[in-house]
């Protein structure tokens, strides 16, 4: 059964997103790849959580010796989310990459409707057409130099890339209520950060940005999934998904306010379509809304 959607945990996924997004856009202005920099900034994270865990009197190593299979599940599906992702950006055309990687709320959605448990069918199309015009509208300047290929081979790792993420994104939503946000998050990015590591190593770091990174890891990417997992305490997994496409508005916006990055049209027509999509999403689970901020 679905947990009923709070205004609370629409706020907090927000929030959480908020900080994704500026942290991915922080990530790219300050590291060499995605690679060298994203297992660094998730050990960043995870300390930080760690740290927090402890102050508040839990102990990550108790509920990992409880629960291994869980935390080496969320922190695999969490790696191979972002090495299928940066093979995908190091093979194929950028803007199709990253299009694609923005289909996993489609993934979540199109489940339900096959499992025929969406209650408003008309808002979820509506929702699945919202999204899929902006991943068009991101795809469409494929650079000339890219062949056949590598946007096929691209696009494959990209798609499995983002059925990761659908997976990672419905484990979350089904133990959050059972599980200490600060733990469960730490563990998730401890295992994500060690098995991604070998990507960081081939991709040699420099000692110049690795203190940067982590610093991104703490002040954004480690308050961010504390943030989810206690957001998911009240939300089902489509929810999240297509509420969790603000990171790619954020990170735009973002981007574009401290880096100075380039926001093109289609960009900003894909970012509109999105913020579409979230709203059309708020507005079907609105009858379950309940108003309130207390809450664990």
């Amino acid at each position: 059964m679905s947990p009923p959607t709070t205004a609370r945990s629409v706020l907090l996924l927000l929030a959480a997103t908020g900080c994704w997004g500026a942290s991915s856009a922080a990530l790219a202005h300050e590291a060499t790849s995605l690679a060298a920099g994203a297992p660094i900034v998730a050990a960043g994270g995870a300390g930080f959580l760690w740290l927090v865990a402890l102050v508040r009197g839990r102990s990550p190593m108790r509920a990992l010796r409880r629960q291994p299979g869980l935390y080496a599940r969320l922190g695999a599906l969490e790696a191979v989310n972002l090495a299928l992702y940066v093979g995908a950006l190091r093979v194929g055309p950028l803007p199709v990459m990253v299009a694609l990687h923005l289909t996993s709320p489609v993934i979540l959605i199109a489940a339900v409707v096959v499992r025929r448990r969406h209650a408003a069918m008309v808002l979820a199309g509506l929702e699945v057409a919202l999204v899929v015009g902006a991943v068009a509208l991101v795809a469409i300047a494929v650079p000339d130099s890219s062949t056949a290929g590598d946007v096929l081979l691209g696009s494959a790792l990209a798609l499995g890339s983002a059925a990761a993420l659908a997976l990672l994104i419905s484990q979350v939503a089904r133990e959050a209520s059972a599980q200490d946000p600060d733990v469960a998050a730490s563990l998730q990015l401890c295992f994500a950060a060690a098995l991604t590591l070998p990507l960081a190593l081939a991709a040699s770091p420099t000692d110049g940005t690795v203190g940067s990174l982590l610093l991104i890891g703490v002040a954004l990417l480690g308050p961010g999934f504390a943030l989810y997992w206690r957001a998911l305490r009240g939300l089902d997994a489509p929810v999240a998904g297509i509420l969790g496409l603000n990171e790619a508005v954020v990170a735009s916006l973002f981007g574009a306010l401290a880096f100075g990055t380039q926001v093109g049209p289609a960009t900003l027509g894909a970012a509109l379509l999105i913020l579409a999509a979230v709203a059309l999403e708020l507005r079907r689970s609105g009858g379950s809304l309940r108003q309130g901020i207390a809450g664990p």
